[in-house]
């Protein structure tokens, strides 16, 4: 058996990831791929030397509007896992900073900016060479997979869909800089004028 756990930061893209890792298996017919989506506690849990990750994150200060946005919060009610506005950002920044450190031939990242709201066909190439499978499939998967696709399956939703690890109201529009629009001028310099925030936006190439 090879365990592959999605274990992306909140709110970046890990269950559309998840989902293509679910149509490779099945068109591949790798019953021996066992799938795992996680967020934290990736880090505890024990790993064999046949087992992979895929990792995916995004601007910090679009993973708290995507949040605003689905639970109805603003930058004052934001409380997520018992964690305000900057203390929850930091622990993902946390949760970031341990994976890409343990970054090896196991682990493979992926940018929310450019892999999900990008070119799916290349994302699709990129996850079926790292898992090793061909690429036969993946422009068909990658058309069936597409972030408008999506939308529309998402929006016949009623509860949570146990397959797809969908829910209701899970997107919204998915572009990216959608902070500039939720969170006002004070709180976004509030969040940029943090060092430990400043410093992961500028190290994986977003705008202060």
């Amino acid at each position: 058996m090879k365990n592959i756990f999605i274990c992306g930061m909140y709110r970046s893209g890990s269950t559309f990831l998840y989902n293509m890792v679910r149509e490779l298996k099945k068109h591949h017919n790798k019953q021996e791929w066992e799938l795992h989506k996680v967020h934290e506690g990736w880090s505890d849990i024990p790993k064999g030397s046949q087992d992979v990750s895929i990792y995916s994150y995004r601007d910090v200060r679009d993973v708290i509007a995507s949040f605003c946005y689905k639970y109805n919060m603003n930058f004052e009610t934001f409380l997520i896992h018992e964690r305000k506005t900057i203390p929850f950002i930091k622990w993902i920044i946390d949760y970031d900073q341990k994976i890409k450190s343990m970054c090896a031939n196991n682990v493979s990242l992926y940018k929310y900016e450019d892999c999900i709201l990008g070119n799916p066909i290349s994302t699709y190439n990129a996850v079926s060479g790292f898992l090793g499978v061909s690429q036969l499939y993946n422009i068909e998967l990658s058309e069936q997979l597409c972030l408008e696709r999506q939308k529309k399956k998402i929006q016949n939703l009623k509860q949570h869909d146990v397959e797809t690890k969908y829910w209701p109201n899970h997107i919204k529009d998915g572009k990216a800089n959608k902070y500039k629009n939720i969170l006002t001028d004070y709180e976004i310099k509030l969040i940029n004028s943090n060092q430990y925030i400043k410093n992961y936006l500028k190290n994986n190439g977003y705008e202060i």
